[in-house]
């Protein structure tokens, strides 16, 4: 259970056991007929939660009975132990009473019965569902695999981050931000190293990720002698359904400007060689357009907090570059 966490449901999900498994009390207190109250009453008995089956009540009797214990046949209500007094085993009512049958009593199956479906195939495996599937007596649950995400670094000027360098080379960053963005239970990164600005060194990275689900690269992707990663991709037999975009500049904010007009376009912003920029469209419902404001601002380490920003704009496409917010302005 613990390792479905974050998944998703392979398969419907089916209660192999019935909750409560029979009818059970809600508090502590006292087991008894509600038409004999207030009393006295005679306590024969108790009735605790993992114990045996209580024996049943009869007129005029009660049994102790504490949260999560079953309830003892001919008895049809809890007396709250708040509202009791008791005398060795003679008990009255000394309070306002529970004012109907029936109170303070978990009736057996009322969260679910034996075969019945709790998760659907394709449910995400959150924390309640993970609690569901254990209390439905399910010890493992099956699930989707994990979307494998392949990333390639590509430049000659990079180097692992942290290894000894001359101050020409630049530590590689995109990687373990992208990793850190997408890594989670459901995901599996694949982190293919650097690829030199060579067609053979970016293709044998790619080669490699033949068996991820996404391929992520960064650098090499604009139009100098050592921008190689097209070549490479349609040299393994890529095809290209998108290519090229465009600068982040004065014509690119007055197409984010009019987008308000154009709800239905496709709107991408660049990248530059040392520091990717994070895109967000929030085009959602508030919530959600808070949500993903945040997790970017998480990713770009932003050093305001989100209740300073302005409220966000529907039709507003955000866009960081993590290596460049250095006096906590933000740029959208």
């Amino acid at each position: 259970l613990l390792e479905a966490a974050g998944r998703w449901a392979a398969a419907d999900i089916f209660a192999r056991r019935t909750q409560p498994f029979a009818d059970l009390s809600a508090m502590d207190g006292y087991a008894l007929r509600f038409a004999e109250l207030p009393g006295p009453f005679r306590v024969v008995s108790e009735s605790a939660a993992g114990g045996a089956f209580p024996a049943p009540i009869a007129p005029g009797e009660a049994a102790r009975i504490f949260t999560g214990a079953p309830l003892p046949e001919g008895a049809d209500v809890i007396l709250i132990q708040e509202e009791a007094t008791r005398d060795g085993d003679r008990l009255t009512m000394s309070g306002e009473g529970p004012g109907r049958p029936g109170k303070h009593i978990r009736r057996r199956g009322s969260d679910f019965a034996e075969g019945e479906r709790l998760i659907a195939a394709g449910d995400p495996l959150t924390p309640a569902r993970i609690a569901l599937a254990a209390a439905a007596g399910r010890g493992a649950l099956p699930v989707r695999r994990r979307a494998r995400i392949a990333l390639i670094s590509t430049g000659n000027e990079l180097v692992a981050p942290g290894a000894d360098a001359p101050p020409h080379a630049l530590p590689s960053s995109s990687a373990p931000m992208l990793a850190a963005l997408l890594g989670g239970p459901a995901t599996e990164i694949i982190d293919l190293g650097i690829a030199r600005d060579t067609l053979p060194a970016i293709r044998e990275r790619i080669a490699a990720a033949a068996d991820a689900d996404i391929l992520i690269t960064t650098g090499g992707a604009s139009v100098g002698d050592h921008d190689l990663v097209k070549p490479a991709l349609e040299a393994e037999g890529a095809t290209l359904d998108f290519w090229k975009v465009g600068p982040i500049d004065e014509a690119a904010q007055k197409k984010w400007a009019d987008y308000s007009e154009k709800r239905n376009e496709m709107l991408r912003a660049t990248h530059s060689a040392e520091a990717p920029w994070t895109i967000v469209h929030s085009n959602h419902k508030k919530r959600a357009r808070l949500a993903m404001l945040a997790h970017l601002l998480n990713a770009c380490d932003y050093p305001k907090k989100a209740k300073d920003l302005p409220a966000p704009d529907p039709d507003i496409l955000f866009a960081f570059d993590p290596g460049a917010i250095t006096d906590g302005r933000l740029a959208r």
